[in-house]
């Protein structure tokens, strides 16, 4: 039984290799015993069901014959501190039977998760289920906007189901002014909360209030966007005088769509912010307004630049977009991952905050990326080889630390550390030895006619890489990047 101590190691192994009588057997028992309570018995008891669903999702989900009661049980069962029982809503919702979308309905409009982020994982599946009959989900599911922890995610469905045209009708078409309530509400709501003046103790719960009011004014937007409802339009007004960019963005697309030539020209206006830029231009394809944006803001460089400012505003980045971006150099060549040639862009970005400042590069194409470590003394070519090995991926690429190696791998570091000697660099000092395929490197920390850097050894070549002072310098694991992605992109395109 879950306790305070951790679950014995056969316990894995024994799911791996039970039934699924057996499997139906645990859950059972598991909501005859007493639930956890302590934080370190919901450890235990969320590792358990990670386990258990692990092991049904070996085979695909409709081939699972359990009652759809034994899920909904446990997840009763397990108790709104849980953190794993939204994956017993996600699995029914995969699985998809009649019992089960009823039984989703049913959890999500009156015990759904308590974080928002579970509400929408526990629901994504749907969106994937090309087959699923959507009049088992709308409009019953309806009954869950009025709770903000779940709102946001079920009108984000049903405008996905509307898009998509799998319901002949918004299924909230008939709740139209509840909603324009309810987004006058949430535009107030944010007005308050734009003035407040939180204290460091309280910021962290006043963010998540603004993220989660601007979810919802979004989803909410959308929903009389697809509805076009005339009545609708003094509450998107509202929301279009906000400060928050997403919600001006979808505001004015709304407005738009409902025919005000005030949502049209804040909406061309909006492609000027890289941050919604992207969004913008989607609309106005939707809308036949294409050729009225400014031709410099959707060539490749200016949609990768709005790429990356999105990327920088996601919540576990910086959270918002720099103020500043600019294409440096776009560059068109074969890539890791790739079959075909692709073009990349590396863009330098910054935040101005009053006095202080903070710039960095990043890329976007292959792939939308930055870090925080100083990419800025990195030659264009350092930046796009970084950018190319921090992805590589693969059994045969690896580092080690100088102190994990065996004595082969020592006898591999000795040698390299010679010819660095021998090629006139100055205190060597080891830091890792990488393998990239059948290559051997050792990275080491060294200084060459008096400039510090990284030297990169290997019997095929010496990469040296200058790095001037920096109050975030990068470290020998990203020198060790740029030089796998120089072997990489040199092989690619030789």
């Amino acid at each position: 039984q879950p306790g305070s101590t951790p679950w014995p190691i056969a316990t894995e192994t024994w799911l791996t290799l039970c039934d699924e009588t057996e499997i139906e057997e645990l859950m059972d028992s598991l909501c005859a015993i007493s639930p956890p309570l302590a934080p370190e018995q919901h450890q235990y008891w969320d590792w358990l069901v990670n386990q258990i669903l692990t092991r049904l999702a070996a085979q695909p989900a409709w081939e699972c014959t359990f009652r759809t009661d034994l899920f909904t049980s446990l997840y009763a069962h397990l108790g709104a501190t849980s953190k794993s029982r939204n994956q017993l809503v996600q699995f029914l919702a995969k699985r998809a039977f009649q019992e089960d979308l009823q039984a989703v309905v049913e959890v999500i409009t009156t015990d759904p998760p308590i974080d928002e982020l579970h509400v929408g994982t526990a629901l994504a599946p749907l969106i994937q289920n090309s087959d699923l009959e959507w009049e088992l989900i709308f409009p019953a599911l309806l009954d869950g906007i009025s709770n903000p922890t779940t709102a946001a995610s079920i009108l984000d469905l049903a405008n996905f189901a509307t898009r998509k045209e799998h319901l002949p009708a918004h299924p909230a078409g008939d709740m139209v002014p509840h909603l324009n309530m309810m987004l006058s509400t949430i535009v107030k709501q944010l007005d308050v909360l734009s003035e407040t003046q939180a204290s460091p103790n309280d910021m962290h719960d006043v963010a998540q209030q603004v993220e989660q009011a601007v979810a919802l004014a979004v989803s909410l937007c959308d929903s009389l966007s697809l509805i076009s409802d005339e009545s609708s339009t003094p509450a998107l007004y509202q929301a279009m005088g906000l400060t928050h960019r997403r919600v001006q963005t979808e505001a004015a697309a709304a407005l738009a769509r409902l025919g005000e030539a005030d949502g049209e020209a804040h909406l061309i206006e909006m492609a000027s912010q890289p941050a919604s830029r992207l969004r913008v231009i989607q609309y106005a394809r939707e809308l036949g307004i294409e050729s009225r944006l400014d031709p410099s803001l959707v060539t490749e460089s200016a949609v990768a630049e709005s790429q990356l400012a999105l990327f920088l505003s996601e919540p576990t980045q910086l959270g918002f977009p720099p103020q500043v971006l600019e294409t440096i150099e776009s560059r068109t060549c074969f890539w890791p991952g790739y079959d075909d040639p692709v073009t990349n862009h590396l863009i330098r970005f910054r935040y101005e905050m009053g006095e202080m400042s903070y710039e960095n590069i990043g890329i976007a194409g292959a792939m939308t990326f930055a870090i925080s470590e100083d990419l800025g003394a990195l030659s264009h070519d350092e930046a796009y080889a970084y950018f190319a090995g921090i992805h590589a991926e693969h059994d045969d690429i690896y580092e080690l630390a100088i102190d994990q190696l065996t004595e082969p791998q020592r006898i591999d570091a000795d040698r390299c550390e010679r010819r660095i000697h021998d090629s006139g660099f100055e205190g060597v000092e080891p830091v890792l030895l990488g393998r990239l395929f059948e290559r051997t490197a050792l990275v080491a920390v060294a200084t060459m006619d008096g400039n510090s850097g990284f030297v990169i050894a290997s019997v095929e070549e010496i990469q040296w890489i200058n790095q001037p002072p920096s109050p975030r310098p990068i470290t020998a694991y990203q020198a060790y990047d740029i030089y796998k992605g120089t072997v990489l992109l040199n092989t690619f395109n030789p």
